[in-house]
């Protein structure tokens, strides 16, 4: 008896730490995301930006900032939670401590191309290096939903990788179209990766 209460105590503390993620990120990314992108485009230098609450270093901009990642790794700990799992702790203080690591150390960063040229390949090894593990799954109905997710995933990460390069090619400054077709790739992805998820036998 006591194993079920204690097993439905968590249950209801992993759902409540979900919806916090959830609540979080959707918050951040939608509504304050507006809000951010409003001021900064209608404030002509950054110390007119810095008299509204998005001021950078803030806390409400660095909420913004880190907001998505944040409430990502919380809703992964509730899930976790809520599933039964036993990897929450690892799982939430691995990804945090990730995340401010990588956070430090492009701070004083500079530009360095080749580092996008190494991390571009290993991206591609991984893509084809999962694409062969596939192989060994396809009589499964959602492996050929997640293919596709991935597929979607990495074209729209290449396209990505070229809109990011613009600002630090001189001749390429002010030249090409709109990033929508990258956010529709992300979205193609995601929706195949849940789709995958759905139909697993």
């Amino acid at each position: 008896m006591t194993n079920r209460i204690e097993k439905g105590e968590k249950l209801k503390l992993g759902l409540t730490i979900f919806w916090i993620g959830v609540i979080l990120a959707v918050a951040v990314g939608g509504i304050a995301t507006h809000s951010v992108t409003s001021t900064f485009k209608e404030a002509s230098t950054m110390e007119e930006v810095n008299e509204t609450m998005w001021k950078v270093p803030g806390f409400w901009f660095f909420l913004w900032a880190f907001g998505v990642p944040l409430g990502a790794i919380i809703a992964g700990i509730g899930i976790i939670l809520y599933g039964n799992g036993d990897k929450s702790v690892l799982f939430g203080g691995g990804t945090l401590l990730v995340v401010a690591l990588v956070t430090i150390i492009n701070g004083p960063l500079p530009h360095i191309p080749v580092l996008f040229g190494i991390g571009g390949n290993l991206i591609l090894l991984f893509f084809f290096g999962i694409l062969w593990q596939y192989s060994k799954k396809l009589t499964e109905n959602s492996s050929y939903f997640k293919l596709t997710g991935y597929t979607f995933l990495v074209t729209g990460l290449w396209f990505t990788c070229e809109k990011t390069a613009r600002p630090y090619l001189t001749a390429a400054e002010g030249v090409g179209e709109s990033p929508a077709n990258i956010m529709i790739y992300f979205v193609l992805a995601f929706l195949f990766f849940y789709l995958g998820e759905r139909n697993k036998k």
